[in-house]
């Protein structure tokens, strides 16, 4: 029984799935790279093309807050009761204030 038990857990291992090849960077990232070597140490140039490309990168962006405007629910209106039970818990203790005050003057 040993032998089959050896066997079994001989199976072969299945290959892992092939990688798909590494994508090339864009050539536009290689041009900006190439800038920037070029400036080699030039700070405030190297300031302003940063400056310059973060706003127009700002400029093309899509605005995440403009979009549709959102569906009001449809359904009941809330109760009214909250309000009501307030207004009555309010009168209530205006009244007992003026029945104490009325009857701490005898």
């Amino acid at each position: 029984m040993a032998k089959k038990v050896a066997k079994k857990a001989a199976k072969p291992v299945k290959k892992a799935a092939k990688k798909a090849p590494a994508k090339k960077a864009p050539p536009k990232q290689a041009a900006a790279a190439a800038k920037l070597a070029d400036t080699n140490g030039d700070l405030a140039s190297a300031a302003k093309e940063a400056a310059a490309r973060a706003k127009s990168t700002v400029a093309s962006a899509p605005n995440p807050v403009a979009g549709p405007a959102p569906v009001p629910l449809i359904g009941p209106e809330p109760s009214r009761l909250p309000l009501a039970a307030a207004i009555a818990a309010g009168v209530l203790a205006i009244l007992v204030v003026l029945f104490l005050r009325r009857h701490s003057n005898d």
